[in-house]
């Protein structure tokens, strides 16, 4: 979805040449400005980082980004460590795949302010809602079913259905993160 709505150059950066070069090749086919890399330095080049990863720790460390980057994590667990918060202080982080689901209280914690939930979860919701039969939650994921989703939430926006506020770690982005403590001396 980006490619088709952005006119600049993507960097693509990934583990798996394989997958990289076949997604590289796809996205120019379709008239996108793309290049891929298997060199995590490559990162510290873009102004905006988008984590769209599976691994289960965090990959982007303060080497791999450029002074003054956004980074918008869309991974869960996270792919990005609380420690940039006090070495990157130049960098903004913000927490992808929140939605707005006013009404929608889970009992227990996701670790996320009340009314706000992972795009999963809304995914689930609107699919329902919509009378849908099936998932999208198996295999990969393509254009198609993204934009489907596009439309439902445009849709069923009258019940409250939005992209959440910009947050970082959890908390929304004009409440400062818990940072580590710091010694000073006088």
């Amino acid at each position: 979805m980006l490619a088709r709505r952005h006119h600049g150059r993507l960097t693509l950066v990934a583990r798996n040449a394989q997958r990289l070069h076949a997604l590289r090749d796809d996205l120019v086919s379709g008239g996108a400005d793309a290049h891929a890399t298997l060199d995590m330095s490559d990162v510290r080049k873009a102004d905006l980082v988008v984590l769209l990863t599976s691994a289960t720790d965090a990959v982007l460390r303060s080497e791999h980004l450029k002074p003054g980057a956004v980074v918008l994590d869309d991974t869960q667990p996270r792919n990005t460590d609380a420690s940039l918060l006090d070495t990157r202080l130049d960098v903004t982080i913000l927490d992808g795949g929140l939605v707005e689901i006013p009404g929608n209280y889970m009992r227990g914690s996701i670790g996320l302010p009340r009314g706000v939930a992972y795009a999963c979860l809304a995914e689930t919701l609107l699919l329902g809602l919509s009378g849908h039969r099936g998932h999208f939650s198996i295999g990969a994921s393509t254009v198609d079913q993204a934009e489907h989703m596009v439309s439902l939430a445009q849709r069923y926006s009258h019940l409250g259905f939005h992209i959440a506020p910009p947050h970082s770690f959890s908390r929304p982005l004009n409440t400062p993160a818990p940072r580590s403590p710091q010694l000073s001396l006088a």
